[in-house]
């Protein structure tokens, strides 16, 4: 049950924004980075975060407002960089922008995660699929490379 209150539904509700706005639909796009606006100014921010981080919701709320800014310049939502869990803009490093294995931390990376899901899917399918991710993971070519 989604009370359309959490933050982290919010940060869903922006991606698919993003997502929208990437693929050249400018009017949905909009529709759900101004929800994620409304929905990030509703959540509160924990005590906690609030001491460690400041408003992390406020700068959620500029960085999404930023991007409905380059959606009115028709352009392209700048891929270089995102926001972390704590509001702060990050530059993907060169391990996460070629989904290369990033060690004992990697957890940590938002592009392991998909990495991880894909191969995860891949081997429960099997098949040609799996024997390439398989192969791009270990740096070596596939069966179907000969």
């Amino acid at each position: 049950n989604v009370s359309g209150t959490d933050d982290t539904f919010a940060a869903v509700v922006s991606n698919i924004g993003c997502c929208l706005h990437q693929l050249g639909e400018p009017e949905a796009a909009q529709v759900y980075y101004e929800r994620a606006i409304q929905m990030f100014e509703k959540v509160p921010v924990s005590t906690l975060d609030w001491l460690l981080y400041g408003n992390v919701n406020q700068r959620r709320v500029e960085y999404i407002k930023a991007r409905l800014v380059e959606l009115g310049l028709d352009r392209k939502p700048d891929a270089s960089q995102y926001l972390d869990g704590v509001g702060r803009r990050q530059a993907w490093s060169d391990a996460e922008r070629s989904g290369r294995e990033q060690g004992l931390w990697s957890w940590f990376s938002p592009s392991s995660w998909y990495q991880y899901a894909t191969l995860a899917d891949a081997k429960r399918e099997g098949g040609e699929q799996a024997h390439k991710l398989n192969a791009d993971h270990a740096g070596t070519q596939g069966p179907s490379a000969a």
